[in-house]
């Protein structure tokens, strides 16, 4: 069994995440990174990095998300988008989720209570699935009351927001197939992220 620990590298696979109330996500976890949100300034067009106050030191501190890289396991009806391309990704596909603000807290407690607290490894699997929409007026607050079919999410005029929610669950995985393709793939991105980045 590979112990996980967070890993810093981004790669450029599809994104996983709710769009749909009822669809389904079963991936086994290859790895975890934590970086700092980023959002667009406005003077200079460009990513910085989203403030949250000082340390005790004093230094700046920022607002936090955790990429979580996984395998596509069967059950998955969550679809998966990279650029303007999307569809329901196919089993032993990679896809990533990215989680923050809430749903990085209900991460944080499913690992508190995950393996009675002993921590994730490789081939873990993350279960997400979607239960329930949220309107949202001109400011960004929550508009109205919690939308529980899908039926009723279509109705929402395409003019107001609609952010889509649900649950994160962690499982020990019993697939064996699975776990040794996520270690193949945590094996593979280690050795890669060891690569000299000035050949």
């Amino acid at each position: 069994m590979i112990q996980l620990n967070d890993q810093t590298t981004t790669q450029a696979t599809p994104v996983i995440k709710h769009q749909r109330i009822g669809e389904k996500a079963v991936l086994a976890i290859i790895r975890t990174e934590r970086r700092d949100r980023k959002k667009t300034d406005s003077l200079t067009g460009e990513l910085v990095s989203i403030p949250n106050g000082v340390d005790r030191a004093n230094r700046p501190k920022f607002k936090q998300e955790l990429v979580v890289h996984c395998l596509v396991m069967p059950g998955t009806t969550m679809e998966a988008a990279i650029g303007d391309s999307r569809g329901v990704p196919a089993v032993g596909d990679r896809v990533r989720c990215i989680l923050k603000g809430k749903g990085y807290s209900e991460w944080i407690d499913a690992c508190r209570y995950h393996r009675n607290g002993a921590g994730l490894a490789v081939g873990d699997v993350l279960l997400m699935e979607t239960t329930h929409a949220q309107q949202y007026d001109q400011d960004g607050r929550p508009k109205g009351d919690s939308i529980l079919t899908q039926e009723q999410a279509d109705q929402v005029a395409r003019n107001i927001t609609l952010g889509f929610y649900g649950s994160i669950e962690l499982q020990e995985n019993r697939e064996q197939l699975f776990i040794e393709g996520a270690e193949e793939a945590y094996n593979n991105d280690q050795q890669r992220i060891a690569l000299p980045t000035d050949v």
